[in-house]
């Protein structure tokens, strides 16, 4: 039944009159593999569709200009036994979105997506633990890997001149060591898109678990007339003898950050409040 309301969705999606003659409609950035992927969430408009293996990420890529060498590189040498957790969410726009100019849509997701101090707090579900945990404790910006003094996120007026942005930044979790990561956003004509990898090992305790470089994460946003269509990928590479620990409820995490970017855009105006699923074995 889910599968057969969401074709139906994705068939009126096409037929919905565009909110702008400049942005693209869903279904024309939507490769069959998103179209026949295990749907989990569906709400208001709202879809959320998922995908998980091992190896390179990719299965959930919108066919779009430019979003094949938006990720391609970044994602090349991850080896085949990597973790891989996919998400692919089509969140509705508000009325105020459809008035939107396509610069004014694109400063509002670089003000979220350079937010990272709001990371700070976010809950997810622990597998493990059988309840909501924090998932970060501490989420800012710092200076190097060695020099990790607090700095300021920019603020929105920062922002407005710049398409690119490349800055480290220091997380912790209550699981694992602190680390810090590499950020790369960066504003393409149709697109936007947010890359980041650990810039120092994740530890359990003393003991390295992932080294630098082996955990990325990826999210690839397209305005589209009915909302926004959002891509997200989670790539961990684990030492063999800590696999199933890091591996534990990554794709919760993945959704808490999910999460996070709808609450963020529903609170910039673009999306609807959507409240996505807090763990996947819901659905």
């Amino acid at each position: 039944m889910l599968k057969k309301s969401l074709f139906l969705m994705l068939i009126l999606c096409s037929l919905i009159p565009a909110f702008s003659e400049n942005l693209p409609g869903y279904a024309s950035v939507l490769s069959p593999a998103i179209v026949s992927a295990r749907g989990v969430f569906e709400n208001n408009g709202s879809v959320l569709k998922v995908d998980r293996g091992y190896g390179v990420t990719g299965r959930l890529l919108p066919a779009f200009s430019g979003a094949q060498n938006a990720f391609g590189s970044f994602f090349t040498h991850v080896d085949e036994r990597a973790f891989r957790f996919e998400a692919i969410a089509m969140l509705p726009g508000t009325r105020d979105y459809s008035a939107l100019s396509r610069a004014e849509i694109f400063s509002r997701l670089a003000f979220i997506l350079n937010s990272v101090q709001s990371l700070e707090g976010i809950r997810y579900w622990s597998e493990s633990r059988k309840k909501t945990r924090t998932l970060f404790a501490d989420y800012y910006r710092v200076v190097s890997p060695e020099d990790r003094t607090k700095q300021p996120d920019p603020s929105a007026i920062d922002l407005r001149t710049g398409k690119a942005w490349e800055f480290l930044a220091y997380q912790k979790d209550l699981t694992f060591s602190g680390l810090v990561v590499r950020y790369r956003i960066r504003q393409e004509q149709d697109f936007m898109v947010m890359m980041n990898e650990n810039a120092t090992q994740l530890k359990l305790a003393l003991l390295p678990v992932v080294a630098a470089g082996n955990m990325k994460n990826g999210i690839l946003i397209i305005p589209c007339a009915e909302g926004l269509l959002v891509y997200f990928t989670a790539s961990i590479q684990a030492f063999d003898f800590a696999a199933n620990r890091v591996f534990e409820s990554t794709e919760n995490k993945s959704l808490a950050v999910l999460r996070w970017f709808a609450d963020k855009a529903a609170a910039q105006g673009l999306i609807q409040n959507i409240e996505l699923p807090m763990k996947l074995n819901e659905f």
